[in-house]
């Protein structure tokens, strides 16, 4: 599989979880159930939900465990990033990550 693939996902899987994460800043777009803690797990939908439309259809059939795979590796990221830049990282307790990995504090 060419590298600009999985740069694509990878971009991708970054994008949403900024995209979500500066919704979710907003109260107005949270709802009643929403945490922190739940957040990975939301950004992980929407990855696994969004990205096949991202690629060709014989693509995504091909390639799809590691392109899911290094989307969510670039979303981990960026939660992380998004979370200590925000202050939200330090009140947040030991939970999972996007990709299923487990950190200290998300």
């Amino acid at each position: 599989m060419a590298l600009s693939r999985l740069d694509t996902a990878r971009a991708i899987g970054r994008e949403i979880a900024q995209r979500e994460f500066l919704y979710m800043l907003n109260p107005v777009y949270r709802g009643p159930k929403f945490t922190w803690e739940r957040f990975p797990n939301m950004v992980r939908s929407k990855i696994e939900t969004d990205l096949p439309f991202e690629f060709f259809p014989q693509e995504w059939e091909k390639h799809e465990k590691a392109l899911l795979k290094v989307a969510l590796e670039g979303a981990d990221f960026t939660i992380n990033e998004c979370f200590e830049l925000s202050g939200v990282k330090e009140w947040l307790p030991v939970g999972p990550t996007v990709s299923g990995k487990s950190d200290s504090k998300l």
